[in-house]
């Protein structure tokens, strides 16, 4: 679901980057639709495309990741100001990895048929956590002014009462396990009405125990992290996103479990959805018209880009 409006756009890269010598080397030509090819002196990088048998795969993607999502976007502009949006775990245990980057890159790339060159400058850079982002987003299509956002993940459950008076920094955060440290299945969209009784008794089993599974995994690691939120605001209202290996039928288990609070949206794409509000956390392009403002939300597996579409070249 976009929080923005149709003039914004967004891509996504996979966290990726794998080298491959030139040497005797034909051009590669089995380039995924998203992702991108880059000739060094001495190698190709491929770069955000996943699951390749060939190449070696570094360790130190980020800078790659960036730039060359920002190359793709193919802006006029090559001087950027980044608002960068983290989990909450690499925000505060990691952060410094982030802080290091590269604030210029010359990328000799090749999109298609095409070899693109251009040297890109990042002259303002700032980070945030992803989950604020995503109450910023959120503030696009909710008339509450203060709301608690609560993110389901495989690999980690954050949440955010958000306060429009406070900065990032003063906000009130939870984090805890995902939902892959505990329960299997998650993808499970909900018996089938149609099958046979023995079919049909075989997933009302397996619906019983992903139910079972989920209720211990509130009691046992989230439902005291979410009281801390709605303990002293139990009118505040709900804002749920899931990812997308959690199914619909999944989602809407979980949002019947919390309670006393309204869970009044269910949202999916937090990777997006963090990019437009990291896009939205300034005015930077209304005082500078030299630069270009992008959303860059890091997910788990994946990278989000978000920016403006009528600063774009014509392709």
């Amino acid at each position: 679901m976009d929080m923005l409006n149709v003039n914004f756009q967004s891509l996504e890269l996979a966290n990726q980057v794998t080298i491959q010598n030139i040497d005797n080397q034909p051009f590669p030509s089995n380039i995924e639709e998203n992702s991108l090819l880059v000739k060094g002196n001495l190698y190709y990088y491929k770069i955000g495309q996943q699951n390749l048998s060939d190449g070696k795969v570094m360790e130190s993607w980020l800078s790659y990741v960036l730039y060359a999502g920002l190359l793709k976007f193919r802006f006029k502009k090559t001087r950027y100001k980044i608002n960068l949006g983290l989990s909450l775990r690499e925000y505060y245990q990691n952060i410094r990895n982030y802080i290091a980057i590269k604030r210029q890159k010359k990328l000799s790339l090749f999109d298609g048929s095409k070899e693109i060159s251009k040297t890109l400058d990042i002259v303002a850079f700032t980070i945030s956590p992803n989950i604020y982002a995503q109450a910023i987003a959120c503030t696009k299509i909710t008339s509450h002014q203060s709301f608690i956002v609560l993110k389901f993940g495989i690999e980690d459950f954050e949440g955010i009462y958000y306060n429009p008076e406070l900065t990032k920094e003063k906000q009130s955060y939870i984090l805890g396990d995902g939902l892959g440290d505990h329960c299997i299945s998650l993808n499970y969209d909900g018996p089938n009405q149609k099958k046979g009784i023995q079919e049909m008794q075989k997933e009302l089993t397996q619906d019983a125990k992903i139910k079972k599974c989920i209720k211990q995994y509130f009691s046992n690691q989230i439902d005291r992290k979410i009281s801390k939120l709605t303990s002293k605001n139990k009118k505040t209202p709900i804002i749920i996103i899931f990812e997308g290996n959690i199914s619909e039928y999944i989602g809407e288990f979980i949002a019947s479990l919390i309670k006393p609070n309204e869970v009044i949206l269910k949202l999916s794409k937090p990777n997006t959805l963090a990019s437009e509000g990291l896009y939205a956390l300034d005015e930077f392009e209304t005082y500078d018209a030299f630069n270009e403002k992008v959303g860059v939300s890091i997910g788990t597996d994946k990278t989000t880009f978000t920016s403006r579409k009528n600063n774009l070249l014509i392709s």
